[in-house]
């Protein structure tokens, strides 16, 4: 009887772990969007734009350090910066596929998919503001070196 009602429990145990809501890393972060209780289809809707927008954002202030650093003459700057937005490129795909792969064959794998490229991307928009933004402010809306 006794390992019955233990079998009993584990079973409703296990039958419980679905319904419970999604507790992915980017899904819950702080700044994430999309915290507002939403259907699941509307979280999904709601974080594929976000990660969209996010890589606008990101390919906007990409673009501005590029013309900065053209202006500026700052060619080996210049190849450093896209290298190492190459390499940033191959962890977070790499990453945010890891994620998923914890998710994968859930309705919620793509939506953590998502949160996960939108964070990372936000995150990394915001390390080239700080390490690039005084560029941008100082070379940035000028004549590629000099106007030539």
């Amino acid at each position: 009887m006794r390992r019955n009602r233990h079998s009993l429990t584990l079973l409703l145990m296990a039958g419980l772990i679905p319904a419970l809501p999604c507790s992915a890393q980017h899904m819950n972060s702080a700044a994430a969007p999309c915290r507002t209780p939403m259907s699941g289809r509307d979280s999904s809707n709601c974080f594929h734009a976000a990660a969209q927008k996010a890589d606008k954002d990101l390919n906007t202030i990409y673009s501005q350090i590029r013309a900065a650093l053209k202006s500026r003459g700052g060619d080996d700057d210049l190849q450093n910066l896209v290298n190492a937005q190459r390499i940033w490129l191959q962890f977070r795909d790499a990453s945010c596929k890891a994620e998923h792969s914890l998710y994968e064959g859930g309705s919620a794998a793509p939506e953590v998919y998502d949160a996960c490229l939108e964070e990372t991307t936000r995150l990394r928009t915001a390390d080239l503001k700080t390490a690039y933004g005084w560029v941008v402010e100082k070379f940035g809306d000028q004549p590629q070196n000099g106007g030539k």
